[in-house]
């Protein structure tokens, strides 16, 4: 599939370091507003410079676009490209609003188009490898989940200093414009809605606990920093989560089930640890056993560090050229790209008045990866 880069900044070089891993993915240009980052990711991946979006939109040897730009641009970008009969492959979040998710979701149905965001981690290693174990039974039935996205305390880290390997800066005052639950909380409520299907009910209380985060910026005094919340699913289960730039970093998952807990240890590490934890009783004390490793179900070559983050960015993209190819519906198809942006949006606060919110969207069960197991 020939993929165009829109939006060169601090992670485009992130999905550009994954690609190499997926050679039926092939980078034919690069676009943005900013000249200088069009022409450094360019040089380096050594394809054509567009000069416009609208050039990109009329090169017929494009079948999608890679939305990589600010937040606020993702709407008017992916609106435009499926306006053009352009696949879409968007970072997150989808849009800033419900509304634009509707209509983006709209346009890629009339023009049988790919529509599909970001995160793709549900598709890595670590977590397909949660998912194989939990369809195996070895918690027994889960009931809870109970999941941490908290990235430090933010005010104390150099995030000013932050570059990627062409110098591009961190863009902090979009992120804390977003606010970290926009941002992350999508990575874990897509694993859980690929593992236990739709969510139905969204709880959630938030927080602005450092206006500024320390960077004098105080447009982002009303954007949560800490955010709590509760989510019930079709079947029953139920889970937690906190998305945090304040708490001491935690990236840890623990599904808990009936017979025991399976854990793991960071959902940004496409091969993290995990580790099951058997319940049992002895002489009427219920105890539970120590972690015991849970080897992956598949294993590539570890993906490229970017900073405290593994992960293979590319992979969603992937997926999405494979379905297209196949004439089938991607993983991270639009109808589970649109309920997982209404989730993340709901505990966002961006849906609902008073931190209650129901949701209106389905979609189909998603398939495991289709991978032969390690040896």
């Amino acid at each position: 599939m020939r993929i165009v880069f829109v939006g060169c900044g601090f992670i485009a070089q992130h999905y550009l370091s994954s690609l190499p891993r997926h050679p039926q993915l092939k980078l034919v240009g690069a676009m943005d507003l900013d000249a200088r980052r069009t022409k450094l990711l360019a040089t380096a991946a050594n394809v054509p410079v567009y000069d416009s979006l609208d050039q990109v939109l009329g090169d017929s040897n494009v079948d999608a676009i890679i939305n990589l730009t600010a937040p606020a641009s993702h709407f008017e970008v992916s609106r435009a490209a499926l306006s053009a009969g352009k696949h879409v492959y968007s970072e997150k979040p989808l849009t800033l609003s419900w509304e634009h998710a509707c209509e983006l979701h709209r346009l890629a149905v009339e023009n049988n188009l790919e529509l599909c965001s970001a995160p793709c981690s549900a598709l890595g290693e670590t977590a397909q490898t949660a998912w194989q174990r939990l369809r195996e039974g070895v918690v027994g039935t889960p009931r809870l989940i109970m999941a941490e996205l908290n990235e430090g305390f933010m005010s104390a880290q150099r995030y000013k200093y932050w570059r990627n390997q062409f110098g591009i800066p961190w863009p902090y005052r979009d992120e804390f414009q977003l606010g970290c639950t926009l941002e992350h909380a999508g990575y874990l409520v897509s694993w859980f809605a690929m593992f236990f299907g739709p969510i139905r009910k969204v709880q959630t209380f938030a927080a602005c606990l450092l206006p500024d985060k320390g960077s004098g910026f105080l447009e982002a005094d009303a954007t949560p920093d800490f955010t709590v919340g509760c989510m019930e699913f079709d079947n029953g289960i139920v889970a937690r989560l906190t998305t945090s730039v304040v708490a001491p970093r935690d990236r840890s998952v623990s599904i808990i089930g009936d017979d025991g807990i399976l854990d793991v240890k960071d959902c940004w590490h496409h091969q993290s640890r995990i580790s099951l934890r058997r319940r049992y009783v002895i002489r009427n004390r219920m105890l539970l056993s120590r972690g015991r490793k849970v080897k992956l179900i598949h294993k590539t070559k570890p993906a490229p560090r970017n900073g405290t983050l593994r992960l293979d960015w590319a992979v969603g993209i992937a997926d999405m050229a494979d379905a297209i190819k196949a004439g089938i519906p991607s993983r991270l198809n639009r109808d589970f790209t649109l309920h997982t942006t209404e989730v993340a949006l709901a505990l966002g606060g961006h849906l609902g008045t008073d931190g209650n919110y129901t949701t209106t969207t389905d979609f189909d069960p998603v398939s495991p990866m289709n991978w032969e197991p390690s040896p």
